[in-house]
């Protein structure tokens, strides 16, 4: 048989049979949007992260409380809601000294450097220290706390006045199925960004007196704290409260809205346990 014969067959053969590589095909002007959400996403996540901080709470064992839940019978048959806080324990053997920390997030709203975080973040708290994007560490002092709303205003201990900051957008106005961007630090990997979307609203649930957001997307210990950005306004809607147990994809927030009207209690070093003022 003729050699150039079988080369042309086999030629045809293999165009006929062998698959091209996975290719996508956009409708037109589909690629360039996704090119442009996805640059969008690129923008805001490393200009927001600039403003969220590394919280590391050491714990004084004299006002260590272990608080439970309130015994409510409705609970036995209600998954489990819980903070999603990260602790670690160092044990000095020589010493015969364990050292526990607690592990959260916050993230900054002012110049000056004040920070919105959850109570459960600082609770119990010897000494605090933040950390930001830039690796910079810094102590923080306590302004207000409001544990019934499980709020803490911090302050970073520097004369530094130009820090980055977020802003706080309106909570009224979001609905079920808007993305979101979520920046922490799951069991204390730092500044790790997820998304995902709205899926509730006006949640009511026995861990928190105010009407939660409820969010579907990446939540573990660690990103307590964490503001809930809009993608569409880039501002923070809410702070990461609460996650059901075993089910890391499903979490609550604290809307932003109520939080604005309890930060000037807050900034007036108001401190609130137990719905009493101390």
């Amino acid at each position: 048989m003729n050699t150039k014969f079988l080369i042309s067959a086999l030629l045809l053969f293999t165009t006929i049979t062998v698959p091209q590589a996975n290719r996508v095909v956009f409708a037109h002007g589909a690629e360039d949007n996704i090119r442009n959400e996805t640059y969008y996403y690129r923008d805001i996540t490393q200009k927001n992260r600039q403003a969220v901080v590394f919280i590391k709470t050491e714990i004084d064992p004299a006002k260590k409380n272990d608080d439970k839940q309130e015994n409510d019978p409705a609970q036995k048959f209600m998954p489990r809601i819980i903070p999603p806080l990260y602790k670690e324990t160092i044990l000095y053997e020589e010493l015969g000294l364990i050292q526990s920390f607690l592990v959260g997030t916050g993230f900054i709203i002012t110049p000056d450097g004040e920070i919105l975080t959850n109570y459960h973040v600082i609770d119990a708290h010897k000494e605090i220290s933040i950390m930001l994007f830039n690796g910079n560490v810094f102590k923080a002092d306590v302004v207000g706390i409001d544990k019934p709303n499980d709020l803490a205003l911090l302050k970073i201990n520097t004369e530094k006045s130009n820090f980055p900051f977020l802003t706080l957008g309106n909570s009224d106005v979001i609905m079920e199925s808007d993305k979101i961007l979520i920046i922490g630090h799951p069991l204390g990997i730092n500044f790790t960004v997820s998304s995902g979307t709205i899926s509730g609203l006006k949640r009511t649930i026995y861990s928190h007196p105010i009407p939660l957001i409820q969010i579907q997307s990446s939540l573990n210990p660690g990103n307590s704290g964490s503001p809930l950005i809009d993608v569409f306004s880039n501002k923070v809607i809410g702070i990461i409260q609460s996650m059901i147990q075993n089910a890391n994809q499903i979490g609550f927030a604290i809307p932003i809205n109520p939080i604005k009207k309890i930060l000037p209690s807050l900034r007036n070093q108001k401190i609130w346990k137990n719905n009493a003022e101390k």
